[in-house]
């Protein structure tokens, strides 16, 4: 993975520079370099750092363009304190102890799973590093997001948006709401990309591929089988995925365990389970001779969270309260334990107990909330009063209070006053810039899931008038400039949902004017995307005519991707022809061009995907065909198919470019109606630096 099973991610390094976040799927942040293999699966030294998905660069291949336009979004308040008074300082020294005491384990509950094992079954093979417990190790101080600077919308937007882009050649999922990432929502309804026979007929091409010599080929393979194969199906290549657990390369090994994570089933847990607790077991399957990488434990206690079973809770809880284990485990258990539903009972048990406990380390506990709110309602309503008093709790952490106000977003509704009212006075004024950005997108989810609401609709009139006017105040004359953008998306998201209120319409109205006005006024291009997709969002039909207008300004690659998205959402059918041509445009970077694929497709275009096929044929450089590949997986459909396999039976081809036509294939033959990883994306404090978890953003 750290070599090849982010293909995609490469674009997103050459296009744009760290930290900066992208709107296309892929989220580069700084981190911790990894380390090769040696055959055994014993690491032989750390090679040097790289951002998750970078890729070695190849004898002969032209680097990428570059955007020299990329657009930034202002600095923050730079005299605004970004953490309570009294909250410790981060680290800054890799693994030194912060201060806080211990935990001690907590039990499962005795009405969760009581089978699997409670911890290693042999003491580790070398004594613990100062760093580990509750209160060290995990990643480094200095590899951690800057305190100082605002994080940009971009982030949240490239984590959020498979919720509202269609991957079904131009069919918009009926239903979009943060529910669907959790199970929450009603799954669209929309037909496969693949029909059924096309589909099984590549997965014996996807088996072929697992064992193909190349990294990149192979490893791409295991999330494509993981992605695409029903587990009613995966007995036949079941062995081949268990069989790179021992892969002499890191890559395919952590390929492999996601790739079981996905297909799920009681032989996948089990191997899953004892690569998690670093079992006897778990090293004989890695074909390792000392204590598995902490980074492939932790992407398979992500895939732990992907089975989401009864027994998978176990070795999940077992690591989220650990006193031995490193921060960067502890932190990914909490995270997978959010993604229970047979045992959503016990986890939220054990999610009170850590969110209550001071002293676990503020990066760990901050997961805490935001597991909370992806377990089913069922379990987790009852958390919300414990959430707003920690949240009013001036002694909380900035990381723990940015997670409590999105996890409110999830978990609460309009009709209830108090929590509106503090999410309110959190946007207006808590002295963390994330916690005020993210308080207003929490505003935006309870207006979008306003249809839902428990009240009589006209009773809660006041209630959705004073939040809708809040969003706009923040929006037409904000207290900070760098709150705009969060404010024009959460009224996006509000306004989508009210829609669907005949009492709202005018309301709804109402935000798309001021949204175009303000639009049309700015010369920002960073609030200007922001100003477009909430028109998207809104399904602005009035706007199609300014964001065409502001199509044809070729300055700032970023925001034209940006606005032919939102065309496709407020469906400007007028705009299918220069879409087109931006599409062929060989001045716009590889990650722009996807975005006006993604539009096109949620315009219904007829032709778009047959203009990627030979736009693919003719690709200049492994760059832009890797976009257009990519492409073609999101929105393609059966006439992609053939292409794409022509790529990967092609060994004349780069390897590079063979790796992203088996993604492709991957994204046309998923299972679900959503990407995989998408559970794990939406609503996530993306400020925490989290290795296996970072390791699985890119990814589609």
């Amino acid at each position: 993975m750290r070599r090849a099973i982010r293909l995609l991610a490469l674009l997103a390094v050459t296009a744009f520079a760290a930290p900066d976040a992208l709107g296309h799927g892929g989220i580069i942040r700084g981190g911790t370099g990894g380390s090769t293999r040696t055959p055994g699966g014993t690491p032989r030294g750390p090679t040097r750092p790289r951002h998750p998905g970078e890729k070695k660069d190849r004898p002969g291949e032209t680097p990428p363009p570059t955007d020299p336009g990329a657009p930034t979004t202002p600095p923050a308040d730079p005299g605004a304190p970004t953490t309570p008074p009294g909250t410790p300082s981060a680290p800054t020294t890799p693994g030194a102890p912060e201060g806080p005491r211990p935990m001690a384990p907590v039990t499962p509950p005795a009405s969760g799973p009581t089978s699997g094992p409670v911890g290693p079954a042999t003491p580790p093979a070398v004594p613990p590093s100062p760093s580990a417990g509750r209160t060290g190790g995990g990643v480094p101080g200095a590899a951690r997001r800057s305190p100082q600077v605002s994080d940009r919308w971009e982030t949240w937007w490239s984590q959020t948006r498979e919720l509202y882009l269609s991957r079904h050649a131009g069919a918009p999922p009926d239903t979009a709401t943060s529910g669907l990432a959790t199970g929450r929502g009603a799954q669209p309804a929309l037909d496969p990309l693949l029909r059924p026979e096309l589909r099984r007929s590549l997965l014996p091409l996807l088996a072929q591929s697992l064992r193909d010599a190349s990294v990149e080929v192979a490893d791409s393979a295991a999330i494509a089988l993981g992605r695409s194969l029903p587990r009613a199906e995966a007995a036949p290549l079941l062995p081949h995925l268990l069989k790179n657990l021992a892969h002499p390369e890191a890559s395919p090994q952590e390929a492999a365990v996601l790739g079981l994570g996905l297909i799920g089933g009681p032989d996948a847990v089990a191997a899953l389970r004892e690569i998690a607790l670093d079992a006897p077991e778990g090293r004989q399957r890695c074909g390792a001779s000392g204590p598995i990488d902490d980074l492939l434990r932790g992407l398979a206690t992500l895939g732990l969270g992907l089975a989401g079973t009864q027994d998978a809770l176990s070795p999940i809880v077992t690591l989220a309260t650990s006193a031995t284990a490193s921060r960067e485990l502890v932190a990914t258990a909490i995270v997978a334990m959010g993604l229970q539903r047979e045992a959503a009972p016990a986890a939220i048990v054990t999610l009170s107990r850590l969110l209550d406990e001071r002293g676990l380390e503020r990066s760990v506990r901050a997961q805490v909330p935001i597991a909370m709110a992806r377990l089913p309602m069922a379990a987790s309503r009852g958390m919300l009063p414990k959430l707003l008093s920690h949240l009013a709790d001036k002694q909380t952490p900035a990381e723990v209070a940015r997670s409590i106000a999105l996890a409110l977003g999830q978990l609460a509704s309009l009709e209830e006053a108090e929590t509106t009212r503090v999410l309110m006075e959190t946007a207006r004024r808590h002295s963390d810039a994330s916690t005020r950005e993210f308080a207003l997108i929490a505003l935006g989810r309870l207006g979008e899931r306003a249809a839902q609401a428990l009240g009589d609709p006209l009773q809660l009139e006041p209630q959705r008038e004073s939040v809708h006017a809040f969003l706009l105040g923040q929006l037409l004359q904000p207290e900070r400039k760098t709150q705009q953008p969060w404010a024009a998306l959460a009224l996006g998201l509000f306004g989508r949902g009210e829609a669907e209120l005949p009492a709202a319409r005018e309301r709804v109205a109402h935000s798309g004017r001021k949204l175009i006005e303000t639009f049309e006024s700015v010369r920002d291009p960073s609030l200007q995307g922001a100003l477009a997709l909430s028109l998207g969002l809104l399904r602005c039909a009035e706007a199609a005519g300014p964001l065409q207008e502001r199509l044809t300004d070729g300055r700032h690659p970023e925001l034209r991707g940006q606005l032919a998205v939102a065309l496709g959402m407020v469906g400007a059918r007028a705009a299918a022809e220069p879409l087109r041509a931006l599409l062929a445009d060989p001045a716009l970077p590889p990650l722009s061009r996807i975005d006006v694929a993604r539009g096109l497709a949620l315009l219904g275009d007829a032709t778009f995907e047959r203009q990627l096929i030979e736009l693919l044929a003719g690709a200049p450089d492994s760059h832009s065909a890797s976009a257009y590949v990519r492409a073609l997986g999101l929105v393609g459909g059966s006439e992609s198919a053939p292409a794409l396999r022509a790529m990967v039976e092609d060994r004349s081809l780069p390897e590079l470019q063979r790796g992203f036509a088996v993604v492709a294939i991957g994204l046309l033959a998923e299972k679900t109606p959503l990407p995989w990883n998408v559970p794990y994306l939406v609503d996530a404090n993306f400020t925490l630096p989290l290795r296996p978890l970072d390791a699985i953003l890119d990814l589609l």
